[in-house]
């Protein structure tokens, strides 16, 4: 998931946005390998930045309800994809 550098606790410097986009790169490509599938909250919740909007994460780590939300379709669209 991306982190957010909007509130006083900043995010970024203890977790690089482009180390997270590495790792979910390494998550998309081993997934198939283990039959894993994918919940992508960082496409959810990432802004025009790279970061997640303030909105979503009230200490720019942990999603709040409107992150859930937003979150929430992406679960299940895994789960599906996985049951099937």
């Amino acid at each position: 998931m991306p982190v957010s550098d909007y509130t006083k606790s900043k995010q970024t410097g203890q977790r690089p946005p482009a180390d997270i986009l590495k790792l979910n790169h390494w998550l998309e490509s081993y997934a198939p390998d283990i039959h894993a599938e994918i919940a992508d909250y960082y496409t959810a919740l990432v802004d025009e930045k790279g970061i997640a909007p303030r909105r979503l994460l009230d200490d720019g780590l942990h999603p709040n309800a409107r992150g859930f939300e937003l979150m929430a379709p992406v679960a299940a669209a895994a789960i599906e994809r996985a049951l099937k």
